[in-house]
């Protein structure tokens, strides 16, 4: 063992000896080299006495003798230094090799970095507090006129990026990805204080933990190469405050989570999905496509039921049930289930939907608790891959429930595609008009963004002759959406975007109303009904509406665009897709949260594109399949089989028992021990429905009695003698 006193750092010289050779061989190694370390040692002894015999002999002064020595081992000297200093580097320029390898793995990125820089985004965020929170917070309440930041300090730890993914694979090439995950903990200090009341408060301590996606988005040929920077995180991060001064109310049991909770979702408001903050490097670029564009598509999430949960509500040592409901989040959409009082086994059998904006990379998440007076109990999280339901399009199974040790949720999860073909649209609503209940009323048949650019030219306040505070509220049936308020302008931008679920297009319609924030007076409105959208190409307009009840020349800028959700068939085979759903439901939580590799969003001038290919797919799905294989086929989407479903109900209204089995009775007498043929077929039951679906897929070697015979397939439903009893 030898050490280094410089690094301060002890490193090994002893090399293990070879396994390889047996004993004998190293006994008679080891003796080779004795004799041979002998033999030298004694050469080299012979050869110092060498020059001390002829100083004897030619009678020379002792004092030679010396100066000799002297130098020989001055030079001995400068030559162990040498190979000692030679040593030192090497072992220090290993040593930091090490050390960077274990303190820093490929997927991290070296703190000095954001060290380096982390003073310069503080002076930024002093500036951006004072300069442009302040004076908004002031303006927004009389009681604020003479609210200050007194200090601004975000301390000298920066943030560590602990892990960093980069992705090659299913990306535009127009564009660079990278996932960051962070993870802050802040020595920072941030003191405000309303001098009007003597208040002062304030945060002492921040940690943030978090996924960030980093788009480099568009590659240009020109310098700076990278036309936008765009910042969002795909889930919402893990926050933590400590509170100061009069804030340090909110550190009291239930007011801690409630102020967390109010900070989060102000972060979420610009920087989790569907916001994103973009940064343009370059001038004369569209940003709107770049923080808006348009979703991957919608999850449609049927919450059926729980089994086996935990008991929460004991009592001494009587064992008792709980009261579970589930929340389930989706970026920034979260939705919450109904209580099932006094129960393990809870049925609740809700239908929800999401949009989906970046998958791969987000996660639905469903978390179940047990109500309670006090405080809800945590029952369990079940974390879900969307990209596997993009694949596979219907996934119904039950999710175990991690971090409780028990329980069980049964979810159905199907993927809803965005197509612009307004011909699929009465395919889509015709099996809800058919066969209604109350599950398919709540169900969406497409999917209706909404940017507002901005208003010009409206009218001043009645009431007092001055500017105004508008702000934008869209509404479509019983949903009404808030844009920001704009303050003291007759000229708003508020450029935002909106998304609404729409049951029938050609019935619903889109309202526009812009009102004065200060005193709620009407400045104007519109309304734009969305059966105008179906036929415009692509179902997309860009368009300036003049205003009702407002100024001459009040109008406002929108861009609208309509898609209709689509059930597709999946894209693997059966088997390949029961391997996705074992892997879906198996895959760890951390590794699922590790979950980073997308396919970037399709921009606007791709959409139809991809819309036209979406719709050709869709249409192709209705003509019989070519295959040859007679495995089971995927379960494929109610539109689909719209048509097959008449044929099929058609030719079973007019069949009998009688003529089935007179059927049967011809082709075996004339093919006797013959096959009578194969058939490929998909039977399932819609919930939404309340029927039996039987897809006729494909039919081969179908023999007839006779050549000329035309071949068609009739379906008979019968009924057990038990089923005929009780009906």
């Amino acid at each position: 063992m030898s050490a280094d006193s410089e690094s301060g750092v002890e490193f090994e010289d002893t090399v293990e000896p070879s396994s390889e050779y047996k004993e004998d061989d190293e006994d008679k190694v080891q003796e080779k080299r004795g004799l041979y370390d002998t033999f030298m040692e004694f050469c080299w002894t012979g050869l110092y006495l060498v020059p001390v015999y002829l100083v004897g002999c030619l009678g020379f002064s002792s004092v030679w003798v010396l100066l000799g020595l002297a130098l020989w081992f001055g030079w001995r000297e400068v030559r162990a230094l040498r190979s000692e200093a030679l040593r030192s580097g090497y072992l220090l320029a290993r040593s930091e090799e090490r050390l960077v390898r274990e303190h820093f793995k490929e997927e991290q990125l070296p703190p000095w970095i954001l060290a380096h820089a982390w003073p310069f985004f503080s002076q930024y965020m002093d500036n951006f507090l004072r300069e442009t929170i302040e004076p908004v917070v002031r303006s927004s309440n009389e009681m604020l006129k003479t609210f200050t930041f007194t200090k601004v300090n975000f301390g000298d730890q920066p943030p560590r990026i602990t892990g960093v993914k980069t992705y090659d694979k299913n990306v535009n090439k127009n564009q660079i990805l990278m996932d960051l995950h962070i993870s802050y903990k802040s020595d920072c200090e941030v003191v405000v204080e309303i001098p009007k009341f003597l208040v002062k408060g304030g945060v002492k301590d921040f940690q943030l933990h978090g996924m960030l996606r980093v788009v480099l988005e568009p590659l240009i040929g020109q310098m700076p190469i990278i036309g936008a920077l765009t910042l969002f995180f795909i889930q919402r991060p893990r926050l933590h405050i400590d509170w100061t001064g009069i804030t340090n109310l909110f550190q009291l049991p239930g007011l801690n989570g409630i102020s967390e909770d109010m900070v989060m979702d102000n972060i979420a408001h610009y920087l989790v999905l569907p916001k994103r903050f973009t940064v343009p490097l370059v001038n004369n670029l569209e940003l709107a496509s770049l923080r808006f564009p348009l979703p991957q598509g919608v999850v449609r999430i049927h919450l059926l039921g729980a089994r086996d949960l935990k008991s929460k509500d004991n009592h001494l040592l009587i064992k008792g049930k709980s009261d579970p409901y589930a929340v389930l989040r989706l970026g920034n959409q979260v939705y919450k289930s109904k209580v099932i009082n006094k129960t393990l086994h809870p049925q609740w059998k809700e239908v929800y939907e999401a949009i989906v904006h970046e998958v791969p990379g987000q996660m639905l998440s469903i978390s179940v608790f047990d109500q309670d007076p006090d405080e809800d109990d945590f029952l369990g999280r079940v974390l879900v891959d969307l990209n596997v339901v993009k694949v596979q399009r219907d996934v119904d199974q039950w999710f175990f429930l991690e971090e409780s040790g028990s329980g069980e949720v049964h979810l159905k999860l199907q993927w809803l595609s965005l197509v612009s073909d307004p011909d699929v649209l009465q395919e889509v609503l015709q099996p809800m008009k058919t066969a209604p209940d109350e599950t398919s009323n709540d169900l969406s048949t497409a999917m209706l963004v909404v940017y507002v650019d901005g208003a010009s030219n409206l009218p001043l306040s009645k009431k007092n002759d001055i500017t105004v505070d508008p702000v934008a509220r869209l509404s479509v049936y019983d949903k009404t959406l808030s844009s920001q308020v704009c303050y003291d302008t007759q000229n708003p931008a508020w450029e935002e975007a909106f998304t609404f679920f729409i049951k029938d297009p050609n019935s619903q319609e889109l309202k526009i109303q812009i009102d004065d924030n200060q005193i709620q007076q009407l400045l104007g409105y519109t309304t734009v009904p969305l059966r105008d959208l179906l036929v415009v190409k692509n179902m997309f307009l860009q368009q300036s509406f003049a205003l009702a009840q407002s100024g001459p020349h009040s109008t406002v800028n929108l861009k609208l665009a309509l898609r209709i959700l689509v059930l597709e068939e999946s894209e693997v085979d059966a088997s390949e897709r029961d391997s996705k759903t074992r892997d879906l439901s198996d895959m760890p939580s951390r590794e699922r949260d590790e979950i980073a590799s997308r396919t970037m969003p399709s921009e606007s001038h791709r959409e139809s594109q991809n819309d036209a290919q979406r719709s050709a797919s869709f249409r192709s799905s209705r003509a019989p399949s070519d295959r040859h294989d007679l495995a089971p086929a995927p379960n494929g989407n109610i539109t689909s089989c719209r048509d097959r479903e008449e044929t099929l109900s058609t030719a079973s209204g007019v069949s009998t028992l009688a003529s089935t089995s007179d059927l049967h009775k011809r082709l075996c007498m004339g093919f006797p021990n013959v096959s009578l043929g194969q058939i490929e077929i998909t039977v399932r039951y819609s919930a939404q429905r309340k029927s039996l679906v039987v897809v006729i897929h494909t039919w081969q070697a179908i023999n007839c009695t006779h050549v000329r015979t035309s071949k068609h397939l009739r379906t008979d439903l019968r009924l057990t003698q038990q089923e005929k009893e009780e009906n």
